[in-house]
């Protein structure tokens, strides 16, 4: 039987860890949507609440996907920002944070831009005549500014 060593292997191993370690570190997620602190209403409605009411539907209230949508419609933007960002940040001159970040802010404007843009299923007679608007997420604007994100490694279990 034939063994080998060879110098340095401890040092090898050290370095690779380390790398290993860095690597998971960076292995984060970005979670866009509507924390469970986003607040409430007026009338004390929570507005997570109400999102996901509008997002998922009810059997009052007709399925609005503006957070799935928002996301899915900032797909190539993202993609973009991280093919571009890549080179920055093999250099050293950006941040894997700081791409993450610029992944999140990406997203959250593309929700809020849905929020603002959706139009069906409209609202019905009664909500117009009420709300004043035929706009049918945008009321107060409480909905849209609670969207938001967060960079994280932990597994998150509330809000949506």
């Amino acid at each position: 039987m034939i063994f080998t060593r060879f110098f340095g292997e401890r040092k090898l191993k050290a370095a690779l860890k380390k790398e290993v370690d860095r690597l998971k570190e960076m292995s984060k997620t970005v979670l866009v949507g509507y924390p469970e602190k986003a607040g409430s209403y007026d009338d004390g409605t929570s507005i997570v609440s109400v999102a996901a009411a509008h997002e998922f539907g009810t059997d009052n209230i007709p399925k609005r996907p503006t957070l799935r949508e928002g996301v899915d419609n900032a797909r190539r933007d993202i993609s973009e920002f991280i093919t571009d960002q890549a080179e920055l940040v093999i250099s050293g001159d950006a941040s894997p944070e700081s791409v993450m970040d610029g992944v999140g802010a990406i997203a959250q404007a593309s929700v809020q831009q849905e929020i603002v843009d959706l139009k069906y299923p409209p609202n019905t007679a009664e909500t117009i005549k009420r709300k004043g608007s035929s706009n049918p997420l945008v009321d107060t604007g409480e909905m849209k500014g609670a969207v938001t994100f967060i960079t994280t490694s932990e597994k998150q279990s509330e809000g949506i």
